[in-house]
């Protein structure tokens, strides 16, 4: 799984921006500890005033499910879509834009 909270580097060298990216990033909930990604998050959705979070996670990725429903009992101002899916294109994708027009439904009644 892929965390994709980089900054923009500018015009600096490419390949240590590329580095720095790798280096830095929030760890994967299988090979790391979990507790760095969920602390960078709660970061994130405090700095951006984030309105609601979509969690995808591989389907039968266990490590991934559990931090998304950890993160979702954090953060209970904010709400929280899990969604699990496959590598494979198309597979329950009405299902899924079922379940991201209601979350988008909810969060506008929100507010």
């Amino acid at each position: 799984a892929v965390t994709f909270d980089a900054e923009p580097c500018g015009n600096e060298d490419p390949y240590g921006c590329l580095a720095s990216f790798y280096l830095t990033r929030s760890p994967c909930a299988r090979m790391h500890g979990a507790f760095a990604a969920l602390k960078r998050w709660g970061e994130l959705i405090e700095e951006y005033g984030i309105d609601g979070v979509i969690f995808y996670c591989l389907k039968f990725c266990d490590s991934w499910y559990y931090l998304g429903q950890i993160l979702k009992e954090k953060i209970k101002h904010t709400p929280v879509l899990i969604l699990e899916g496959e590598y494979t294109a198309g597979s329950g994708s009405g299902q899924m834009r079922t379940r991201l027009e209601a979350f988008l439904e909810m969060l506008s009644r929100r507010e």
